[in-house]
């Protein structure tokens, strides 16, 4: 074995055990960011409860429609770690798209904007839902 060929061999060495240390620590950060997430989403649910204990949510309906927002997004970014951890760091286009489907829905439904605003908002919806079928029909196609 040459001079050369142990020093490529002593890079990989190095580059895998440099990648699996990264890896763990990204594994570790992603834990730790569901937990300071748990957190938040509890906040968030206290808020909501409080909020709509004392007062009656149509006089309201801003704040507490603000929050609910607020709860699902953190919901989401709780799924989204969740999803991260489970796929050893990394998340799945199904996933994405899925995020992205709700994050739309959510805003089509809080923000009503302009009716042209809406429309494309909608047809962007339905772009992702259609993007969406035909993954899973390829991906289905391709592992039968």
């Amino acid at each position: 074995m040459g001079k050369e060929e142990k020093k490529v061999k002593q890079f990989e060495h190095w580059s895998q055990t440099i990648s699996k240390i990264l890896q763990v620590v990204s594994i570790i950060a992603l834990a730790v960011l569901g937990f300071a997430i748990i957190a938040f989403l509890a906040e968030e649910l206290i808020a909501i409860v409080e909020l709509a204990a004392r007062t009656y949510i149509a006089d309201v309906y801003k704040t507490a429609l603000q929050e609910i927002i607020t709860f699902f997004l953190f919901f989401e970014f709780l799924a989204m770690a969740a999803s991260a951890l489970s796929h050893h760091g990394h998340l799945t286009v199904d996933f994405l798209i899925s995020l992205g489907i709700t994050a739309l829905l959510r805003g089509l439904i809080a923000f009503h904007g302009e009716p042209m605003e809406n429309l494309l908002t909608a047809l962007a919806i339905l772009v992702l839902i259609i993007g969406d079928i035909i993954l899973h029909r390829f991906l289905d196609d391709s592992q039968s």
